[in-house]
């Protein structure tokens, strides 16, 4: 009984790290194939943020748990509140989720730059930082979701005259 306990710590111990790696060499995919696209049309890459990765990866999480796809949590945040609950002060920001059966970092990407919205939010000059997430779930039918939120932090400038969330988008119009 010992042994198959000690078999069964041990595997696990196993598994874990490769599902982790999994995950991380999928967001880095995705980190990759957006910037690729991005040189492609003459943008700059935006580069990997921890606040908005979180942000991204509570949208994920809950549209896992919940086998839903959209822009509002299921405690009725939006991307908004999310990225603002991480720390992130932003002076814009934009989200873009899926969901897919592969696991396909390319096909993810592929799938955003046919739509209009997302590959404008994706391929947009305004964004200089982003995170992304991806979760699996299931094994009949597997189902991965997708999340990356892009955003531009708030200036020096912006930041100490005190702007709010409401004159941020003001003086973005």
């Amino acid at each position: 009984m010992a042994r198959l306990l000690l078999a069964a710590l041990a595997l696990l111990f196993l598994v874990l790290p490769v599902t982790a790696f999994a995950y991380h060499d999928l967001q880095q995919q995705v980190a990759a194939l957006i910037n690729r696209e991005r040189a492609e049309r003459g943008l700059l890459p935006v580069t990997f943020n921890r606040r908005l990765s979180a942000a991204a990866h509570v949208q994920c999480s809950d549209m896992a748990a919940g086998d839903f796809l959209g822009h509002t949590g299921s405690d009725g945040a939006n991307a908004q509140q999310r990225i603002e609950r991480q720390g992130y002060d932003w002076q814009a920001y934009g989200e873009i989720l899926g969901r897919e059966y592969e696991g396909n970092a390319r096909e993810m990407v592929d799938t955003w730059l046919r739509s209009p919205r997302h590959a404008e939010v994706m391929l947009s000059p305004d964004y200089t930082e982003f995170g992304v997430s991806v979760i699996h779930k299931g094994v009949r039918r597997a189902t991965w979701y997708w999340a990356a939120v892009f955003g531009k932090p708030l200036d020096r400038k912006m930041r100490t005259a005190g702007s709010t969330a409401a004159q941020r988008k003001k003086q973005l119009e």
